[in-house]
């Protein structure tokens, strides 16, 4: 059996194997190519930036290309951030690297140092395919575990019961949930998203760590010390957008959607690693699951991709109207970077006032990944987003029902230290 040194595909020219490498689909598949053939490793090394950015801009929403870039420069030069501000104001695409990476290669002649930054590019390749692979598994984990929601819906033969009241509602019609499909392209890239955010606080750490943030205040020092990811989310988030008073359910970067984006990551992990914590896992569990991840984990980015939506012109034919154009006007940044809708209508449904129902948690909804599901897949579990816009009240009862439904036999009170109870 021939050694991967001596297969054919190895002794083409350099040039016929550049072309090969950029034809690749994503980050898993390049790393795949890499770990199997150490020329291609060695092809990559020799051109790292170049290799790696024809990925990046592959098919990456630029929302996650910025806190990729951020993760890269952390481990090359954590220097170049001044505050944590100026951090966030990349992460944010409020500032860009044009600069950082046009200076870089005179900063890098010696060689030891050309293969030190080669080898930091590299390690960014396989922590892409971990991510990927993360986030695959964990979306498939929610999606089975969505399709054991139960659901009601409001039947008008009900008896008469106060709606605005948390508990005492009556048993209603069970709603069947429509098989949902696969984990979509948006809903991979939400995560993607969230675990890249994660994966820069990581690196911040190890920076502060090995005092290459010194010229930071002890203050800033502290913060990206913490493994309080909950304050994470907050420091590391644009100012405009933490601004509570002017602040809506549907702001990009909202940090309390991303908790519980992250406490639902970090669910499936308890759960298919069988750990046992008495604390709530954080930051520390989930770089160490990062660092030795489950076999069938790692290798199941090899084999699952979500493709990006193709262009209407591509899937439509006949001529193409105004209404066909919508939809393009929502960036796939905006996509990914705001609260999906699982998220906006448990908002909703704990913000009208008209309904005792604010003390609820997102928990019991958490565990069917209502964090991560988009309109779709929550319509096809039986729920939707409420317009109240011109609704009189009764279209809300219906949402409200459905809702509540969920809670049925959940002692609110015990689980979650709030003064309602559910359990009928």
């Amino acid at each position: 059996m021939a050694t991967p040194n001596d297969s054919r595909l190895c002794r083409l020219p350099t040039e016929i194997l550049i072309e090969i490498v950029k034809l690749l689909p994503n980050f898993s598949s390049l790393w795949a190519l890499m770990s199997a053939f150490p020329r291609f490793e060695f092809l990559f090394l020799q051109l790292p930036f170049e290799i790696f950015d024809t990925f990046l801009e592959k098919e990456t929403p630029p929302c996650i290309q910025a806190l990729m870039r951020v993760a890269l420069v952390t481990r090359i030069s954590p220097s170049w951030f001044p505050d944590i501000k100026d951090v966030t104001k990349h992460m944010s695409r409020h500032k860009t690297f044009d600069l950082y990476f046009e200076a870089l290669p005179q900063h890098i002649e010696e060689p030891h140092l050309t293969s030190k930054v080669a080898f930091a590019v590299r390690d960014m390749v396989e922590v892409a395919h971990k991510i990927h692979a993360v986030a695959h598994a964990c979306l498939e984990y929610y999606v089975r575990k969505s399709m054991t929601i139960k659901p009601e819906r409001w039947d008008a033969s009900l008896p008469p019961f106060d709606h605005s009241q948390l508990g005492g509602q009556p048993q209603g019609l069970p709603i069947q949930p429509t098989p949902t499909g696969p984990p979509t392209y948006e809903e991979e890239q939400i995560l993607i998203r969230l675990l890249w955010r994660l994966q820069v606080f990581t690196d911040l750490r190890a920076a502060a760590k090995q005092d290459y943030l010194r010229h930071w205040s002890v203050d800033e020092c502290g913060k990206v010390q913490t493994w309080n990811v909950d304050w994470l989310f907050h420091y590391f988030t644009p100012k405009s957008n933490r601004e509570e008073l002017f602040r809506t359910y549907i702001d990009s970067w909202n940090p309390y959607c991303e908790k519980e984006q992250f406490r639902s990551l970090m669910d499936f992990i308890v759960d298919i690693t069988a750990a046992k914590t008495e604390y709530q896992p954080g930051l520390r569990e989930l770089e160490a699951f990062m660092k030795d991840l489950p076999v069938d984990v790692y290798e199941s980015g090899y084999h699952v991709t979500c493709l990006p939506p193709k262009p209407i012109l591509e899937i439509r034919r006949g001529p193409i109207t105004i209404d066909d154009l919508l939809p393009a006007t929502l960036s796939i940044d905006e996509m990914v970077e705001k609260p999906p809708a699982g998220w906006r209508v448990y908002h909703q449904m704990t913000t009208d006032h008209r309904y005792y129902y604010s003390g609820v948690p997102f928990e019991p909804y958490r565990k069917y990944g209502f964090a991560f599901w988009q309109a779709e897949r929550m319509g096809n579990l039986g729920f939707k987003e409420y317009d109240g816009w011109e609704d009189d009240g009764s279209i809300l009862r219906v949402c409200y029902f459905v809702w509540q439904s969920i809670l049925r036999g959940v002692d609110v009170v015990s689980a979650y230290s709030y003064r309602h109870v559910v359990t009928q």
